[in-house]
């Protein structure tokens, strides 16, 4: 069935410049026959093409704007791609982790609007999703499925980041010849301390490590000398790699 058309009064060519409302007082004539929500095509009153949006004969905005042209075909992928391109926005000025990720009108999705929480301590993403119009809630399905895959695909992006780090870092984290290894050499998850031996912090969370080390044997500890605080913190660390160079000296020997 082709698309209706609405013939509106764009004063100030308002909607030909960008703002996303035709309003129920601007139409001045209707082409076509259309159910609540469909995609119509919006005309001004010069027969010049505005765009495409959905319709709500009920709402005082009476179509909200999905697009300017004409011709584009708003569909499942035109959606997905609009999802895409807001949480590319985002990422872009550098939010990872919560975050508005989809702004209605902002985002060019009138009447949707997702937000992200990161719950950092467990490591869980949850979305928060928001239908505030009767056009959006007719594409319910094929928003949720997109942020459903846009999930999968970060939490894929993360991973291989995460791997890559692991990579790169790991010589940090492994023990060389001059690094005190006091726990467990055979864990297979790993704890780097680095520490000064004039940190009353250091200190204080000693016995919560050790603690831990006796809990779990496949958590292992690297320490690694940090010596900024003082002169003395220097000398410190100097003292303690000597020594340990001395005792694998002595046990070479026998």
């Amino acid at each position: 069935m082709p698309q209706a058309r609405l013939y509106v009064n764009d004063t100030h060519d308002r909607i030909h410049n960008g703002h996303p409302w035709v309003f129920d007082n601007q139409v001045v004539k209707e082409e076509g026959a259309y159910a609540p929500g469909d995609i119509v095509q919006v005309f001004d009153a010069k027969r010049r093409p505005l765009g495409q949006g959905y319709i709500n004969p009920a709402s005082m905005i009476r179509v909200r704007m999905l697009t300017p042209h004409k011709e584009e075909r708003v569909s499942s992928a035109f959606l997905r791609a609009r999802i895409q391109q807001a949480w590319d926005r985002r990422k872009r000025l550098g939010y990872a982790g919560s975050c508005r990720v989809v702004f209605s009108e902002a985002d060019l999705l009138p009447g949707l609007v997702v937000d992200l929480f990161h719950d950092v301590q467990r490591d869980q993403r949850f979305l928060s999703v928001q239908f505030l119009t009767l056009g959006m809630e007719r594409w319910r399905e094929v928003v949720l499925e997109a942020l459903q895959a846009l999930e999968a695909r970060q939490a894929e992006a993360q991973a291989a980041t995460a791997a890559s780090v692991l990579t790169k870092e790991r010589p940090t984290w492994d023990p060389d010849p001059n690094a005190p290894f006091p726990a467990n050499p055979a864990g297979d998850a790993t704890i780097v301390e680095f520490f000064d031996y004039n940190c009353p912090y250091c200190k204080r969370a000693m016995p919560e490590v050790n603690a831990l080390m006796a809990e779990d044997t496949n958590v292992r500890l690297v320490l690694r000398e940090w010596p900024i605080l003082s002169e003395g913190s220097a000398f410190a660390a100097r003292a303690a790699l000597a020594s340990r160079r001395d005792r694998s000296t002595r046990t070479a020997r026998g």
